[in-house]
């Protein structure tokens, strides 16, 4: 059974599983559609699968002796829609679970292997464009990604003050108009952090004298903190209290959905120079890192019914549904993004 089973099996599993739905699903029969350009659609499944198999790398490494970090994206590459809709102008200060936020931003730098990049840092290797092998974090001064660590809220003040510094700039003549935004992304329970209430307090405040404060906060709620569970509707609560600031919500379960509605708080951002709030509902599909056994607290219907819940599945049979591929092309995506694209990941 799954549940015992430490991550580096749970990574490989999930694969199967991916393998497995797509082999299961050639009538293209489901529910959820891709409701945008088909390319585009392949082009962020891709970025997807890419990160999947940078989870494996990252287990593998570990169990190795070659790696030392193991804290995956899994369950969070719904942040691929960000990556996209966003541009290496805008300041971005991400999460540690967003590796599909980061390859796909790296499709507007062609000239940067965002594979290779991330793959350095989990070698913790001196050739880290980000870190210099001190610590793995995503970040990347061609991609407009600041590197930090996000486990504490810690980079939200930081966030804020670059939306204001956005804005100062230009009145000051020290820049020309510019529509850039600041992306700042934070777990749910980083949203109970002194410094994320801090820096949501201060946006609002600003905000409230009619300073220009163009952010767009996303909340990316798995609903566990470590092993302490966010209360259901806690995140819903809490950001509908948030004076001057737009909330928008999309579930990762739907990535035509999640695209549309990230678009529209991105413009929503860029043209009125005000604040905005995604919660994007997520799903940890594993333990929180590769030493945490997660079902010495979550039950195994708890497990399963995460896993049915693989972004990176329900996307490619939205696609498969919607006509934009057939299993086998999408198999082969699959493939292809196992390789790493240029050679074996």
């Amino acid at each position: 059974m799954y549940p015992g089973r430490m991550s580096l099996e749970r990574v490989r599993l999930l694969i199967e599983r991916f393998r497995a739905g797509l082999q299961s699903a050639r009538d293209g029969s489901g529910n959820v559609l891709w409701r945008h350009d088909p390319a585009l659609g392949l082009e962020l499944l891709e970025s997807m699968l890419l990160v999947r198999h940078l989870d494996r790398a990252a287990h593998e490494l570990r169990a190795s002796g070659h790696g030392h970090y193991t804290i995956c994206s899994a369950g969070h590459e719904a942040s691929v829609v960000l990556g996209r809709l966003t541009r290496p102008g805008d300041p971005s200060l991400i999460h540690y679970r967003d590796g599909a936020f980061f390859i796909e931003r790296a499709r507007q730098v062609p000239e940067l292997d965002a594979v290779r990049a991330v793959a350095l840092s989990l070698v913790a290797s001196a050739e880290d464009p980000a870190s210099g092998g001190r610590h793995k974090v995503f970040g990347s001064a061609p991609l407009g990604i600041v590197p930090q660590t996000s486990t504490i809220a810690s980079h939200l003040p930081r966030a804020v003050g670059l939306a204001f510094a956005l804005e100062r700039k230009e009145r000051l003549g020290l820049s020309p108009p510019t529509d850039a935004i600041v992306v700042a992304v934070v777990g749910d329970a980083g949203m109970n952090h002194s410094t994320a209430l801090g820096a949501l307090n201060a946006t609002s405040w600003a905000v409230h004298q009619s300073q220009k404060m163009p952010i767009l906060f996303v909340c990316e709620d798995n609903g566990l903190g470590i092993s302490v569970r966010t209360p259901p509707g806690w995140i819903e609560t809490r950001t509908q209290a948030l004076p001057h600031v737009r909330r928008f919500f999309a579930r990762s379960m739907d990535l035509s959905e999640a695209y549309g509605v990230a678009e529209e708080a991105v413009r929503y951002c860029r043209t009125t120079r005000r604040p905005a709030l995604l919660h994007l509902e997520c799903v940890r599909l594993l333990g929180h890192a590769g030493s945490d056994v997660d079902s010495a607290y979550r039950p195994p219907a708890e497990i399963e019914a995460a896993l049915a819940a693989d972004p990176v599945l329900a996307h490619a049979r939205a696609l498969l549904a919607s006509g934009c591929a057939t299993a086998t092309e999408l198999l082969a995506l699959d493939a292809r993004a196992a390789g790493g694209g240029d050679g074996p990941l």
